[in-house]
């Protein structure tokens, strides 16, 4: 018996930016459970980043509602819902702007107003987690990529939101450090929404799928159910092997004998 509750509830949400005339979203209707880990996939501009800003209210409904935890998302309820929910960026240099780690992990406690002592033990729980703490004194803007990725998701984590977001968050990572972040991110017992096109990376995280086209919900089934689905995979260009494809199509004479 599934005993998980409804956090997120989304309908008929509908968004279109004022330079563009076509629909960013376009009627999604949408319930992620607590402690679900879903991935959001699609083609470039599919909808996934603007969904995403809605979630944590960095964008408004323009028509169509969300509820988080049963609040709604409006412009006064922000607060309470960026309490609930984090977002990690794809570019972690567009998330860190502290002088140290330490006071990037401080910045939102200290937004949210809470007490000195608690902040401390919510830094030192984000960065063990993370496996940062040997990073707390540094400089931001001194650390790797894969240092600047844990950072971001350790700043977000020690907010303790209900929902954390990921965009791309394998992206510019060596294989080494995937796996690390993989394990990383797989520990969090929050729900988490993935939103990437690294197919493989998802495999490893996600249990259930949504694809996005166009700005609509095309298809919203479980991970096991996308893997197996080939002729999905490939018609909205997910197949992962579309890369050799085009390796192959660049470069023919190199596969002549494959």
């Amino acid at each position: 018996m599934d005993t998980q509750k409804p956090l997120i509830k989304i309908q008929d949400l509908a968004f279109t930016y004022s330079r563009k005339q076509k629909k960013a979203l376009d009627g999604i209707t949408l319930t992620i459970k607590e402690r679900e880990s879903v991935a959001i996939v699609g083609p470039n501009g599919a909808g996934k980043s603007t969904l995403a800003k809605h979630l944590i209210g960095i964008l408004l409904p323009q028509a169509g509602s969300i509820h988080i935890d049963g609040i709604e998302v409006s412009q006064s309820t922000l607060p309470r819902i960026r309490d609930l929910v984090g977002l990690v960026f794809q570019d972690p240099s567009d998330q860190l702007f502290c002088p140290t780690v330490r006071e990037e992990l401080e910045f939102g406690l200290i937004n949210m107003k809470l007490p000195k002592d608690e902040i401390k033990v919510r830094v030192a729980q984000a960065a063990q987690t993370m496996n940062i703490a040997h990073l707390l004194q540094k400089p931001s803007h001194h650390l790797s990529g894969g240092e600047k990725k844990r950072v971001a998701i350790a700043a977000t984590l020690a907010m303790q939101p209900k929902v954390t977001i990921m965009d791309e968050p394998t992206a510019n990572l060596d294989p080494q450090n995937e796996k690390v972040l993989i394990d990383l991110i797989n520990s969090l017992s929050c729900t988490k929404i993935i939103i990437s096109h690294d197919l493989p990376i998802l495999f490893q995280i996600c249990q259930r799928v949504i694809i996005m086209v166009g700005g609509q919900i095309i298809r919203d089934c479980s991970m096991r159910d996308f893997i197996f689905d080939r002729n999905l995979i490939v018609e909205h260009g997910l197949d992962f092997r579309f890369k050799c494809k085009c390796c192959r199509a660049i470069h023919p004479e190199r596969f002549q004998d494959s």
